[in-house]
């Protein structure tokens, strides 16, 4: 994706999802989280969903609209599908986080 211009900090909840690895690394962790830390960490990743998800349809834009991208169906489609994938990737690991976390908080919903 290039530069990113959302920072989320290490030391966030955000931030430690991102470190601990995946869906098996984030269980242990989440599990000594309390549950306002919790819903905070979801919507902390759901702004973070929404903001990367502008970034990615930004740049999209910035790719597909040049003439040499625009005029060419094959580069046009792999623009596209470089944009399918990032969303993908951003549906993928924003989800890993928040459904550990509603798991934690399922007495609650």
């Amino acid at each position: 994706m290039g530069k990113r211009l959302v920072k989320v900090s290490p030391n966030s909840p955000l931030g430690k999802c991102f470190k601990a690895g995946g869906t098996v690394e984030l269980f242990p962790l989440l599990a000594e989280w309390d549950k306002p830390t919790l819903k905070a960490l979801i919507e902390q990743t759901k702004d973070f969903h929404c903001q990367i998800a502008m970034e990615i349809e930004e740049r999209w834009k910035e790719q597909v609209f040049k003439s040499e991208i625009f005029l060419s169906a094959e580069r046009s489609k792999q623009v596209d599908d470089i944009r399918k994938a990032q969303d993908l990737e951003l549906v993928a690991l924003c989800s890993e986080i928040v459904s550990v976390a509603m798991f934690y908080l399922r007495d609650e919903t």
